[in-house]
């Protein structure tokens, strides 16, 4: 029984993790000021989606507003759906501009310094869109500070695993209260990206 109990612990940090990102995205989209982020439109770059061009104009947006760029302390919170876009710029695939694989490896973990994480579309923590219409979905896909948001517990994430003899079965909680909010809006860009794309 104990490696099921490990495992079901597993899941349910997996899914508390989740959770913290949740909090964390809606704080972006929610915070009142959120018209006033500076953003990179459609049109840059090579395509309508992710690429080199935009995330360049974001991460130079951001460093002129005297934002650390360095040591990957900036992250892009990507929906999965814009890989492709990526995958079709030539600065982000040839190895001429990029010593990985990411066409052969399904990978991009790193692109001009910034920590690439993709999201799922059908969880909590994704990133919202707006249908503009011939089927195309656009998103603000953020491009994040590590100081730019801040988020605290008053109670922490854990996870309790409890014998109900009474009922023949274990009982898994996991638990936490936890709020995020923007402290520095000029720590933040967001990169205009359309799922489908094409080129510009």
């Amino acid at each position: 029984l104990f490696p099921y109990t490990t495992l079901f612990r597993s899941l349910h940090a997996l899914a508390a993790a989740r959770m913290v990102d949740f909090i964390k995205i809606n704080s972006i989209y929610t915070n009142s000021g959120f018209g006033t982020i500076n953003t990179i439109t459609v049109t840059t770059g090579v395509n309508t989606g992710i690429n080199e061009g935009k995330m360049a104009a974001g991460i130079s947006y951001l460093e002129s507003q005297g934002v650390d760029v360095m040591d990957y302390s900036v992250s892009m919170w990507a929906p999965a759906l814009t890989k492709p876009s990526m995958y079709n710029d030539d600065k982000i695939v040839n190895f001429f501009y990029n010593d990985v694989k990411p066409l052969t490896d399904n990978r991009i973990q790193t692109y001009l310094d910034i920590d690439c994480r993709f999201l799922g579309s059908n969880g909590i923590n994704q990133i919202p869109f707006s249908a503009i219409g011939g089927g195309v979905n656009q998103y603000l896909v953020p491009l994040v500070h590590k100081d730019a948001i801040v988020q605290s517990f008053n109670r922490d994430v854990a996870t309790s695993i409890t014998w109900l003899p009474n009922q023949d079965r274990w009982e898994l909680l996991t638990y936490l209260t936890s709020g995020a909010n923007i402290i520095q809006l000029n720590g933040i860009c967001l990169l205009t990206a359309n799922v489908p794309f094409v080129a510009n």
